[in-house]
Order: structure tokens, then sequence, then C-alpha cells
């Protein structure tokens, strides 16, 4: 196994509810990395 040296450091993803950002912090947690995920949510009204 690869030490990717990410164990314990904190990342911070934005946009994580979909896509890249989604696919970035699963990623980072598979590295056993520290993660915190920020998207923006938005509910427009008709």
């Amino acid at each position: 196994m690869i030490d990717t040296g990410l164990k314990d450091k904190v990342v911070l993803i934005t946009g994580a509810n979909h896509g890249i950002g989604a696919a970035t912090a699963l990623a980072f947690a598979k590295e056993h990395a520290r993660v915190f995920l920020n998207y923006l949510h938005t509910n427009i009204l008709p």
C-alpha cells in the first residue's frame, strides 16, 4: 500500500453534493483524510 501522507490531514471540499466534488471527497476519505464538506443548497420558489 502506498502512503499518500493524507492520514489525519484536513481537506475542505466545496461543491461536494455531486459530480467531481463528491468523487473528490470520497477519494480523500478513502485515504483517511479528515474531510470537511461544503455545498450550496438553493430553494427557488416559483
